[in-house]
């Protein structure tokens, strides 16, 4: 009988989970966008709840909405296409723009009617801050952002049931 903390098993078992977390790693991005795509097809609920939203057009004549990346702008870009499609909000056209989240506060532009994160992880505090601000919706799908102040979001949870057997008497 071999054993189990022999040394050789455990250097085979370090490789294993090295290149167990090597696979899983590229999937993180996946879930990160997978919740963003999520969260965009609620986004357009959330700005046609607002009820200024017909003071937040800007001077191009449209509700303008922000996606704002920190490092996956090509995320940020395939997000924007898709928001595109939907052309109108409460019969207002919108107009969708892609910002690095840095360069937020330098934005003067146009009125903005929302923003949108499309990466987990984005520094919150100087976005709320501008939501708040300018009173518009900052939405992420990402968990823990509307605890951080996010207008609005998404929460997904898991149910675990546990089988139990009845029996008639």
């Amino acid at each position: 009988m071999i054993p189990l903390f022999n040394p050789i098993f455990c250097n085979s078992n370090k490789i294993i989970l090295f290149l167990w977390m090597m696979m899983i790693v590229p999937l993180t991005g996946y879930c990160d966008l997978t919740r963003a795509f999520i969260g965009l097809e609620l986004f357009p609920s959330f700005l046609a709840s607002d009820r200024d939203i017909k003071n937040k057009v800007g001077s191009n004549h449209q509700l303008n909405v922000m996606l704002l990346y920190q490092y996956r702008e090509s995320d940020a870009q395939n997000l924007a296409n898709r928001l595109k499609k939907i052309n109108t909000i409460r019969n207002i056209p919108i107009g969708v723009f892609i910002i690095h989240y840095d360069k937020l506060t330098s934005w003067q532009n146009d009125k903005l009617a929302g923003l949108f994160i499309t990466e987990e992880n984005i520094p919150l505090q100087s976005i709320i801050q501008y939501g708040i601000k300018h009173q518009i919706i900052v939405f992420s799908p990402f968990q823990g952002d509307v605890e951080q102040g996010a207008t609005g979001g998404i929460f997904v949870m898991e149910k675990y049931c546990t089988l139990r057997q009845y029996q008639n008497p």
